[in-house]
């Protein structure tokens, strides 16, 4: 009778054959999704439905997302889940739209209310910009000392060697 502990290996050959047969059966899922289709004009992708929870969530202060802000207007605007205010409704399109969301510029628009241009879209992107530009400072500072420590390092090693009557 053979223990498992005389033949290790078996049992490891065993286990590795059970694993990638797990892995390989594992992802096998046909639920992919890839016909987005908009939830409303030109908002793609965010399953935002009008509803009360969902308003809830945009309007709680949970929201992260600028397109969120134009999701509360529009459920102050039909007061799913809050009262009714156009007046909040209206700031949330306004900061929507100064994010560059092209809803909520048309319900401003809709309304009769001016659009702001897209300031805070416009200083993200400058402030990417300088972040780039930073990081490629730095990194070509780096360089730039990296090359000079090689270049130090490489004379005094063959300072070093080849120069014996300094040492």
């Amino acid at each position: 009778m053979m223990n498992y502990t005389e033949r290790p290996e078996r049992w490891c050959g065993l286990y590795g054959v059970l694993l990638i047969l797990t892995m390989l059966t594992s992802g096998c899922s046909n639920n992919v999704r890839v016909d987005a289709q908009p939830t409303a004009r030109g908002v793609f992708g965010d399953g935002f439905t009008l509803s009360e929870a969902a308003c809830h969530r945009v309007t709680g202060g949970t929201a992260e997302l600028p397109i969120d802000q134009y999701h509360a207007g529009l459920c102050y605007e039909q007061g799913v889940g809050v009262p009714v205010s156009m007046e909040q409704a209206f700031k949330s399109f306004t900061m929507a739209a100064r994010w560059g969301i092209p809803e909520a510029q048309e319900a401003l628009r809709r309304y009769g209310q001016p659009v702001p241009e897209a300031d805070m879209l416009q200083r993200q992107q400058s402030m990417e910009q300088k972040l780039q530009q930073d990081r490629r400072s730095e990194n070509r500072h780096k360089l730039e000392r990296e090359h000079i420590d090689a270049i130090r390092w490489h004379n005094d090693y063959y300072h070093r060697r080849w120069c014996r009557w300094c040492y």
